[in-house]
């Protein structure tokens, strides 16, 4: 009798483990399938929604290369690929038409079409993004944006032919670009030729001299600045100092002077000609 109730109880006890590891089990199976749905659902937004934090995770690399299938007898052309590394958590979408490169006067627009999906920690490249680039708004002058101005990626100051959207935190670059707007005013031409016409107009009985500094003095402070960026580019090239740490002095003929600290000075004619210090 005692055999045979201690065999009962035998049984009972394997029939418990056993359900326990059952429901073990499907408790497993079910947190796998939470996990695995949770993985699936990832967020999928177009760049230009993304906040100012998921924005800074977006690194932008662009590449030059010389176009030789182009006419380039005046000036060379440049073809500029880009790649986008995506270090947000989120799917990133981009329309390729959308992308503009803005010049001082001009415009590039994109070469390509189509939608564009970057997935998490995904790198992908497209080449020939803009065609026709002139060399020179690939020196310090120009803004890659994609669709606006609040989305800009990158300040085209290629180092070897490269620059990235690190380009974004120069001071130096933010100032050379402020006037860059990929666009020629009519308007502003219209009242540059009224102004010329009414200087005309009013020195008649003065000397050439005094008409041609006048017609030489729209040469802004910031123009100027852009010219003397464009002509030394390197760090040292103002004796040690940034060119935001120099002194400006405007000209009587319309040209600007530039001194640093020491007394060093750089020279932007009228013209756009410039002279460092020891230059005649």
């Amino acid at each position: 009798m005692y055999k045979r109730l201690m065999g009962i109880i035998v049984l009972v006890c394997v029939g418990l483990l056993a359900g326990c590891t059952q429901k073990s089990k499907q408790s497993e199976t079910a947190n796998k399938q939470i996990t695995s749905n949770k993985v699936t659902s990832v967020k999928s937004v177009y760049y230009q929604n993304l906040s100012k934090a998921d924005k800074e995770k977006i690194r932008f690399d662009f590449t030059i290369d010389a176009d030789d299938t182009q006419d380039n007898v005046a000036d060379p052309v440049y073809v500029v690929s880009m790649k986008i590394t995506n270090h947000t958590q989120k799917i990133i979408k981009f329309e390729q038409s959308k992308f503009v490169y803005l010049f001082e006067t001009d415009k590039a627009l994109s070469k390509r079409n189509g939608s564009l999906s970057i997935k998490p920690n995904q790198t992908q490249k497209v080449n020939q993004l803009f065609e026709q680039v002139p060399e020179q708004a690939t020196v310090g002058t120009g803004i890659i944006e994609y669709l606006n101005k609040d989305n800009k990626l990158a300040y085209a100051d290629f180092k070897n032919s490269k620059v990235s959207s690190d380009s974004l935190n120069s001071t130096k670059l933010i100032a050379m670009n402020k006037s860059v707007t990929g666009s020629n005013s009519d308007q502003s031409t219209d009242s540059e030729s009224s102004e010329s016409s009414s200087v005309d107009s009013e020195t008649d009985s003065t000397s050439s001299s005094e008409v041609e500094a006048s017609s030489t003095s729209r040469l802004t402070e910031e123009q100027a600045k852009v010219l003397l960026a464009k002509a030394f580019e390197d760090a040292d090239s103002f004796g040690g100092y940034t060119i935001d740490e120099l002194s400006t002095i405007k000209g009587s003929t319309g040209g600007w002077s530039f001194v640093n600290p020491d007394g060093l000075s750089w020279f932007v004619s009228p013209d756009g000609v410039v002279k460092g210090p020891g230059d005649k």
